[in-house]
């Protein structure tokens, strides 16, 4: 199976390394591929100060796990992103949340499952007809 992670999904793992969605991504990358879009790696720079204030950890830990994570994925290049699977994508989030295009089109582009914990954007897709967004809870089920 191809999941696409977006950048909620590592941002928790990221503040609680001990936590359920750490677990099952451990588990989901033994079986499957685990994809993220090039807009996490982004994501992930420019919040890094806050997730530092949301952690326990020191910098130096947060650091080592963010290498881990992005070691066990596929990024997938913005500009490795068909037109059409942008313009797709576009579509399905432009009254939801544009800032989540590229994760959209990532999954579009792989025909993945899009990993999210992010509510708005799963409800609004799935008002769209697009179901291929699941939460953790869905994840586990899928296994």
């Amino acid at each position: 199976m191809k999941i696409v992670a977006d950048t909620n999904i590592l941002f928790s793992i990221l503040i609680k390394p001990l936590g359920k969605t750490n677990e099952l991504f451990n588990s989901l990358s033994i079986k499957n591929t685990i994809y993220i879009a090039e807009r996490t790696l982004a994501e992930l720079l420019t919040h890094h100060t806050k997730i530092l204030r949301l952690t326990s950890l020191l910098e130096k830990e947060i650091l080592s796990i963010k290498k881990a994570l992005i070691d066990s994925t596929q990024i997938i290049l913005s500009k490795d992103l068909p037109a059409t699977a942008i313009a797709s994508a576009y579509e399905l989030v432009k009254d939801i949340d544009v800032d989540d295009t590229a994760f959209v089109a990532t999954t579009i582009y792989l025909s993945a499952i899009l990993w999210s914990s992010d509510k708005p954007l799963k409800k609004g897709l799935f008002e769209k007809g697009f179901y291929n967004i699941h939460d953790s809870v869905d994840i586990q089920t899928l296994l």
